[in-house]
């Protein structure tokens, strides 16, 4: 819950704080994005919720202490509408897994045999795991030249593309336990002869 919050509040901070000087900026430029200009801002927003110079505070607040505070009731207000209770949200529910295979997203009835299932995971955007609601690493891989016997791979879902093949759900499980995966193939299991002359 504590890094949700912290989280959540941050992101609201930011906002109040430069959401007018992007407006102004896209009214002169409006093929800029916002999004696309928040992540260097990190730097200034720190330098100025420290210091709290008055010339710079955004207008419709009296002072920094309205605005933090402004900014953390909007971000229990937001988190009470998406989550139900912000009391009793954690960051893993929030950040809960949302992988589409590409026939559940333009048939819905093939979507709770295509897609994976949701659960609660860690991670977040700018963080050694990246992992978000629909967005993160592809697969994990670690191994070392002359090393392949200690090397890992594991990749969300698993090798087969096949949804009613037994190994389609294999990996998942795996995966959102960070339980790691050998990168070197097992003992064979299955064989596909192709003989000559034969349909």
């Amino acid at each position: 819950m504590g890094y949700l919050l912290t989280r959540e509040f941050r992101l609201k901070v930011r906002h109040l704080l430069f959401s007018p000087l992007f407006t102004a900026l896209q009214q002169q430029e409006p093929a800029v994005s916002a999004k696309s200009l928040y992540a260097p801002l990190e730097t200034a927003m720190w330098a100025l919720v420290s210091e709290q110079p008055k010339h710079l505070l955004p207008g419709g607040y009296d002072n920094w202490q309205q605005l933090l505070q402004q900014a953390w009731l909007a971000t229990l207000t937001d988190l009470n509408q998406q989550t139900g209770n912000w009391q009793t949200a954690s960051w893993g529910t929030y950040n809960q897994s949302y992988f589409q295979h590409p026939l559940g997203k333009v048939i819905d009835t093939l979507a709770p045999l295509t897609n994976m299932p949701s659960v609660p995971q860690a991670g977040d955007s700018f963080m050694p795991r990246v992992a978000t609601n629909s967005f993160g690493a592809s697969e994990r891989l670690v191994v070392a030249p002359g090393q392949e016997q200690s090397g890992i791979l594991s990749m969300p879902s698993a090798q087969s593309g096949h949804p009613l093949s037994p190994y389609y759900f294999a990996g998942e499980t795996r995966w959102q336990a960070d339980d790691p995966v050998p990168l070197l193939p097992g003992k064979t299991v299955w064989q596909l002869e192709m003989l000559p002359g034969t349909n």
